[in-house]
């Protein structure tokens, strides 16, 4: 599982390699492991440009211009290949095709790894006692 140091490392890469390039298709392969329908994925990410990617808590959350969000919990052995060519691995759980056709490939061989569309916003609170 990647750590919060590992998940830093990642949001820095991907928007370095991914910011400004627009979605041209987004396929899901394992609509299982996603709240919400490959459809509605499909509706506000084609054609959207990526901004950047951020971490928050465990999760990659990729940001696009249009505000929609793409969350992604990578589980325990999820992983990220972008590539210049489109080529889905085995256990592909979705991909991000740009209109320049660098693709970005989510796979998982255990299928766990999470998307989430417009995901809720973790908020931390700290709680103090007065005595």
């Amino acid at each position: 599982m990647p750590e919060l140091p590992d998940l830093n490392v990642f949001s820095r890469n991907l928007t370095k390699l991914l910011s400004g390039k627009k979605v041209e298709v987004v396929e899901i392969y394992y609509q299982a492991k996603t709240d919400a329908s490959p459809a509605d994925i499909k509706k506000y990410l084609e054609g959207a440009t990526l901004t950047e990617v951020k971490r928050e808590g465990k999760e990659l959350r990729f940001v696009f211009d249009n505000d929609t969000v793409l969350g992604l919990h990578l589980m325990l052995h999820g992983k990220l290949e972008v590539s210049d060519e489109v080529k889905p691995v085995k256990k592909t759980i979705a991909a991000l095709i740009f209109d320049d056709k660098t693709s970005l490939v989510i796979s998982d061989f255990m299928r766990q790894a999470k998307l989430s569309l417009n995901p809720a916003v973790l908020k931390f609170r700290m709680h103090y006692q007065k005595k």
